[in-house]
């Protein structure tokens, strides 16, 4: 008879159309180590996708009794994460997303984590495939901006929020509880991870790097131009959001200097915008994606500068979008 005790923790996956993704993920999690399969739920929430996604989960479920399947209307990250942390039953939850294929050790970490310390949250190791990392620049910068070997800037310790990546993430339900999860303002792409950590950052809540606690981002259509395209998104539409509930978030950000001077500036600023239109240019930032996608795969031209320098162009670009009427869609 299957066991009636409640899981110490709970995987918590949306999805929208990554069938293929989305089974890897799930093959991966019935090989577990260091903790039995009745001991952790995974819990997966869709909207509809139609590919066979709900049948993918409950084929997994005929086998293991901890696998359950959510469809919501709503088609947002935050919203689902919020409705799959309503439906869990275990104390803890790890969040990933549908592109993220775990190592034995992803679970087992996570629990241990919490069960010596109290208000934190865990943040997993999340690193790009070795072979995609070899063999393309765009996936060696995108590798090199988690945490890990090539951010000693970072401490392990303790995390700072805009470092937290809630694709490998663990938190306590009894945080969820007094600080609530995902603002399901965000609708498009991007913001929503940086209100959550700000907002749990603010509530006491510290992050600890747990390297063992692995996943591979099998980045879905990983490229130069979604990347920009991400950037763009993140501006135009996540940060006028993010900013209205964390102004502070600005302050620590990079990219505060590409933001619109405010109704009143004074010449400097307006000038620095002149500058910055000119500098992030379509035309200037056209050319350098173009260069990027050309010289992909010739690591001895790799330039993490020029990542960022697309980056910014987006960034600016979308800040000046924001007054255009908001598109459909989440990306």
């Amino acid at each position: 008879m299957p066991s009636t005790a409640l899981p110490r923790l709970s995987v918590n996956i949306p999805t929208w159309r990554r069938k293929e993704r989305l089974q890897e993920l799930l093959m991966a999690l019935t090989k577990q180590e260091g903790v039995s399969a009745s001991e952790f739920e995974v819990l997966v929430c869709d909207s509809g996708s139609g590919d066979g996604t709900q049948e993918l989960v409950h084929a997994f479920a005929e086998h293991a009794t901890t696998f359950r399947f959510l469809d919501i209307v709503t088609n947002t990250l935050s919203a689902k994460r919020n409705a799959l942390a309503h439906a869990s039953r275990a104390p803890l939850l790890l969040l990933l997303d549908d592109d993220c294929i775990p190592d034995p050790g992803l679970v087992s970490t996570h629990l241990a984590l919490h069960e010596r310390r109290e208000g934190v949250v865990g943040c997993g190791a999340i690193r790009y495939p070795a072979p995609w990392v070899a063999s393309s620049n765009y996936f060696r910068f995108r590798d090199s901006r988690h945490i890990g070997p090539e951010r000693p800037d970072i401490d392990m310790e303790r995390v700072p929020g805009r470092n937290w990546t809630v694709m490998n993430l663990s938190v306590r339900t009894t945080d969820v509880a007094r600080l609530g999860l995902m603002d399901e303002g965000f609708v498009h792409y991007g913001g929503e991870d940086h209100e959550f950590a700000e907002r749990w950052e603010r509530g006491g809540v510290v992050g600890i790097f747990l390297p063992a606690a692995l996943v591979w981002h099998h980045e879905w259509g990983g490229s130069v131009d979604q990347f920009e395209r991400k950037q763009y998104f993140l501006s135009r539409y996540g940060m006028p959001l993010l900013l209205r509930e964390s102004p502070q978030f600005l302050r620590e950000s990079a990219f505060r200097f590409l933001e619109p001077p405010q109704r009143g500036s004074g010449l400097l600023e307006r000038l620095r915008d002149v500058g910055i239109r000119l500098i992030t240019s379509r035309l200037w930032t056209s050319a350098v994606r173009k260069w990027l996608k050309a010289t992909d795969r010739c690591p001895r031209l790799y330039a993490p500068a020029l990542f960022r320098y697309v980056a910014a162009g987006a960034y600016a670009r979308g800040a000046r979008d924001r007054s255009k009427p908001i598109a459909e869609g989440w990306f």
